[in-house]
């Protein structure tokens, strides 16, 4: 009866801390649906082929893309992937700054338009240049190792109360002796 309790007391208490949620939220994800949701597109216009500029190389990925390293007065080992125009960063594009923040989204003439910018856990969402919301987000990755971990967890300890209550017999003592109910045995006091 009192494993029973025990193990009802802790699954509760799993269950409760499981569905537990912090204030914070998700750092927006960027991508195309959220982009089309959240953006105006930009005139359409053709890219500046990668090959011209000494700092950048053509993307894999045949939509225009460059692969740029920028090495300038600003940032020692900065990097841009996206489509260029005039030189300046300009349509969808990512930008990693030298001290690892991240824009994703779109980029008019060399300026933040649409996106998502992250430093750690830390983010500002930008909509036509502007910053329309700042907040901290969660890791979705490091959501799931903790939850992972309660799981875990929470079994582990039920696979011990389990095997303590295998373990423990209930005696009842009387006048004249005690019943073992692990062995279904009552013994007299009197030998």
């Amino acid at each position: 009866m009192i494993i029973k309790k025990i193990i009802f007391s802790v699954l509760s208490l799993l269950l409760v801390l499981g569905g537990c949620s912090s204030s914070t939220v998700g750092i927006p994800m960027v991508d195309q649906v959220w982009l089309n949701n959240t953006c105006d597109a930009l005139p359409q216009f053709k890219p500046d082929a990668c090959a011209l500029l000494d700092y950048c190389e053509t993307s894999s990925t045949n939509d225009g893309s460059c692969n740029c390293q920028i090495t300038d007065s600003f940032s020692n080992n900065a990097s841009y992937v996206g489509t260029l125009l005039n030189g300046q960063f300009h349509g969808n594009g990512v930008y990693t700054s030298d001290q690892g923040n991240v824009y994703k989204g779109l980029w008019d003439q060399g300026q933040k338009h649409c996106g998502v910018e992250t430093e750690n856990l830390n983010y500002q969402v930008f909509r036509y240049g502007r910053i329309i919301e700042e907040g901290s987000g969660t890791d979705p990755t490091q959501d799931r190792i903790n939850t992972t971990l309660l799981v875990v967890g929470g079994v582990v300890v039920i696979g011990l109360l389990i095997k303590a209550g295998q373990d423990y017999c209930d005696e009842q003592y009387e006048k004249y002796g005690y019943y073992n109910s692990c062995n279904n045995r009552y013994r007299s006091s009197y030998w």
